[in-house]
């Protein structure tokens, strides 16, 4: 079995994000092949992804992607992903190395009773209420914009010790660890 890796909020397809969320790209192709690349050197054919959302608008091309990236592909259904039961669950349970995590798009929709860590994305960027790891809320935000356009590992968010993190802007910052 290979590793489990997360992403959120691709967009794959949009020109507008690049504006919208100030995304270090002239064009929505050189966006899609940056993040295409990134994806495929760093996931192997028997690793998972996981895409918390919005992986892109349009049916037609997401079936390429879908045949194009490597890995095991599950989707979440962001609120910007068309189609019927194939863009995605609403959400999923996932217990991994005695962590129990949550994953959907929208953090806001998590029940409150839920155990665990929230892995989602939706808000981007939004600082400072959605950084990469929330402590105070056990959240994990894994918008591309917050982990270099690249599907982060699961091992290496949990090598991070994430219940001793108050918090940690983006995959590349220092965590601030609780007291």
């Amino acid at each position: 079995m290979g590793k489990i890796f997360c992403i959120a909020d691709s967009h794959f397809g949009a020109k507008e994000v690049i504006r919208v969320f100030k995304r270090p790209f002239k064009t929505v192709r050189e966006m899609d092949r940056v993040m295409k690349e990134n994806w495929n050197r760093t996931i192997g054919p028997s690793d998972t992804v996981i895409s918390a959302g919005d992986f892109t608008w349009d049916p037609k091309r997401r079936q390429k992607l879908l045949r194009e990236l490597h890995g095991n592909k599950i989707l979440i259904r962001g609120n910007h992903d068309c189609g019927g039961p194939e863009a995605g669950a609403d959400y999923m349970v996932l217990e991994y190395r005695g962590q129990m995590f949550y994953i959907i798009h929208n953090p806001d929709h998590a029940p409150g009773n839920r155990e665990g860590w929230v892995i989602h994305g939706h808000h981007h960027w939004m600082m400072p209420d959605y950084p990469f790891i929330d402590g105070r809320w056990k959240t994990i935000n894994v918008a591309c914009e917050l982990i270099n356009y690249t599907p982060v590992d699961l091992d290496w968010i949990l090598e991070r010790d994430i219940d001793t993190i108050r918090r940690m802007e983006t995959i590349d910052s220092e965590p601030e660890r609780r007291g």
